[in-house]
């Protein structure tokens, strides 16, 4: 297998830690645990804690999906009973990755963007429920359509060095234009290991957001473009609205993106606001559209 020890070698080139990093690695019984264990055996400054790391089809630890319900409060108590620097969840197959700061916090994938950015070079990629309008206006980013297809397209168009999707997709120019959960986390090892030369840690530099976010929530219906039909016309008099991929509507107080599932009659609905209580009432406006109970 000596593609691994080829591959690990490659990922090596990345890696510029100074200070000792504690931290826990979920393989999701999947295949990273391989690389892993080669890429940070005997390495002098990270201490790796592995959990569900044997590969397994069934896999009996929580499932390959990290977003799935209970994988959040798993990686909670792993990371605060393990005291880890960081927690590190990879998909099944381990394009995907989510993070979690010391006190088991999950880190959603633009907070990550907003720390590892400043080692690539401008612009930067990111899909339509980033709302970068409303999040990250003085961002210097490109939206484009949710997709890899999309976004390793506008990457190469515009030369871009990084390209983030919310669902823990992390895509590099130096690794082909495609997206490794792998290296994401290794850029977030050398993010950490400058936090901790300065005495800090990632709970201590969580970003304070002017806005409060829902998870991505699906809206199963009748039909995708009468809902999406819907939503516009109920919410375009509030806003800006925007069609590049379903609709993204942008308020002084809230920004919205819906926009219609590939395979099934379901509704992928996005929402940042200034406050709980915007992100409540239009949440409640959205289903009542939409005609779904409370």
């Amino acid at each position: 297998m000596e593609y691994i020890k080829t591959y690990v070698t490659f990922l090596k080139g990345f890696l510029q830690t100074s200070v000792k990093i504690r931290v826990l690695f979920d393989c999701s019984n999947g295949s990273t645990g391989l690389i892993i264990k080669e890429l940070f055996q005997n390495h002098e400054n990270i201490e790796i804690v592995l959990v569900n790391d044997m590969m397994d089809g069934d896999f009996p630890g929580h499932g390959p999906n990290p977003l799935d319900q209970g994988v959040g409060d798993f990686m909670k108590a792993a990371v605060t009973q393990n005291k880890v620097d960081m927690g590190v969840v990879f998909d099944g197959d381990g394009d995907r990755v989510f993070f979690f700061d010391d006190l088991g916090g999950p880190l959603d994938s633009y907070e990550v963007f907003g720390y590892i950015k400043k080692y690539f070079k401008t612009p930067y990629v990111v899909d339509v429920r980033a709302l970068v309008e409303f999040t990250m206006p003085q961002e210097e980013v490109i939206e484009t359509k949710v997709g890899r297809y999309f976004v390793v397209k506008a990457m190469k168009e515009k030369n871009a060095e990084l390209g983030v999707e919310y669902s823990g997709h992390f895509y590099f120019k130096d690794f082909f234009y495609t997206d490794s959960g792998i290296l994401a986390a290794i850029h977030m090892l050398n993010y950490l290991s400058e936090l901790k030369q300065d005495g800090k840690s990632l709970s201590d530099v969580k970003q304070k957001n002017h806005f409060v976010r829902l998870s991505e929530t699906n809206f199963a219906v009748v039909s995708v473009d009468d809902a999406i039909s819907k939503l516009s016309k109920h919410f375009s008099t509030q806003g800006k609205t925007e069609t590049m991929d379903g609709i993204s509507v942008y308020t002084k107080d809230f920004a919205l993106n819906a926009r219609g599932a590939a395979t099934e009659p379901v509704i992928r609905f996005s929402l940042v606001a200034r406050d709980t209580e915007t992100l409540q009432r239009v949440l409640g406006e959205a289903k009542e559209v939409l005609g779904i109970d409370a």
